[in-house]
């Protein structure tokens, strides 16, 4: 008997072996599936696919059935009717859906193209620029900034009244442009700036980024509902890092000892050092500098890049000793930027570090000797994992045998 097209399975015998036996697999939810369907998600247990999953549709009638098209037309068909229209009818109900998201994306404020710049202009052209300060101090508002591991920058969100998530200032721009656009009311923007708080330099605060600066985000970001995620953790020993003569810490306050790398930031230092002191630091905050960043043809030459750079001492130790945080001048001049590698003192390993400050964290550089003060350690080694431990246990196992 000859099958339709519509009810093909797959038959191949090496198929057959390569995917999951009748009657396993779990009901997931499928948009648009007829009334008595179900999407069954199932696994490949053998093969190049082996751990990865694919779905079938099947109801009493039918089992093993490809594709959410042929479901349609086959119930179409049961209920004698038009199996092409059924499909038909079923696209247009999705561009329908995908239309309407759309919109309500718009009147939150995400808007693209010609219609963003637009509305961002219209903002603009009464209120100037908004920024994070003033959004927090809007009626209903709030904000919130975590620091990103990887790249030590300074991520903000902020939340409209409605709960709505905001990660970009423009967005906030576009949405009170647009509602400026239509003729609808938006908050007091002269009222929130003048209600600002400044700190003792005269700079406006912006709670987000100052006092509200958490580790994971209120509303996190959305995920695949069936994706399986598998949580690693790397195991960190000793055999993974590598002496280096090119990294090293040094005073910047004593002279540059000869390191021509060194000397070329002085003038940089004098501004950091100007800076600090215009924000309250005391004017003697000591300053020193890793080297490294000028061997473009050293071993792990681009970690290199990422941790030369001047450091100031905090005002608080770390595990009773100075820690010193990374510091730089932004381009377009004004303020400071504080990266998020640190240099301090290691309790749970005896050493010094760079990296994270976190001491249950591998650092990207250490020095063993005990030392008072890192620029009085002679041999750094550099981060240079020679192979990779994946622990499936958890973080507590790794914390066990790892930094």
């Amino acid at each position: 008997k000859q099958l339709s097209e519509c009810s093909l399975v797959a038959s191949s015998p090496f198929a057959r072996r390569a995917m999951a036996p009748k009657g396993t697999g779990k009901e997931i939810p499928c948009s648009g599936l007829p009334p008595g369907w179900q999407c069954i998600e199932k696994e490949y247990l053998t093969g190049s696919y082996a751990g990865k999953t694919y779905q079938r549709f099947q109801n009493e009638k039918h089992r093993n059935v490809l594709s959410l098209k042929a479901a349609l037309k086959l119930d179409a068909e049961d209920r004698g009717l038009d199996p092409e229209e059924a499909v038909m009818e079923h696209e247009r109900r999705k561009q329908e859906e995908k239309d309407a998201k759309v919109r309500e994306r718009e009147e939150a404020g995400f808007l693209k193209g010609q219609k963003r710049e637009e509305a961002i202009a219209r903002f603009r052209s009464e209120y100037g620029p908004l920024d994070g300060a003033t959004i927090c101090a809007l009626p209903g508002w709030t904000g919130e900034s975590k620091l990103l591991e990887k790249c030590g920058q300074i991520s903000a969100r902020y939340y409209d009244p409605a709960g709505r998530t905001y990660a970009l200032v423009k967005d906030i721009e576009a949405l009170f442009g647009l509602r400026m656009q239509t003729g609808e009311d938006i908050p007091d923007i002269q009222a929130a700036r003048d209600s600002l708080v400044r700190d003792e330099s005269g700079k406006v605060i912006n709670v987000a980024r100052r006092e509200n600066v958490v580790t994971d985000f209120v509303v996190a970001p959305s995920a695949k509902r069936h994706k399986r995620h598998h949580h690693h953790v790397r195991v960190v020993r000793d055999e993974d890092y590598r002496e280096t003569e090119f990294l090293s810490v040094l005073p910047l306050s004593t002279g540059d000892n000869g390191v021509a790398e060194m000397t070329a930031q002085k003038a940089t230092a004098l501004e950091v050092k100007q800076r600090l002191a215009e924000r309250g630091f005391e004017e003697d905050t000591r300053l020193v500098y890793v080297t490294g960043g000028a061997n473009s043809t050293a071993p792990g030459k681009h970690l290199l890049e990422g941790l030369s750079g001047i450091y100031y001492q905090r005002n608080d130790d770390f595990n009773g000793r100075s820690c010193y945080q990374r510091i730089a001048l932004p381009e377009n001049g004004g303020g400071l930027i504080c990266g998020g590698v640190h240099i301090f003192w290691s309790t749970a390993r005896r050493r010094w570090k760079m990296g994270q400050l976190n001491d249950s964290k591998a650092g990207l550089a250490c020095c063993i000797d005990d030392r008072p003060d890192p620029t009085d350690c002679k041999i750094w080694q550099l981060f240079e994992p020679r192979f990779t431990d994946l622990n499936p246990q958890g973080a507590e196992a790794a914390e066990d045998s790892a930094e």
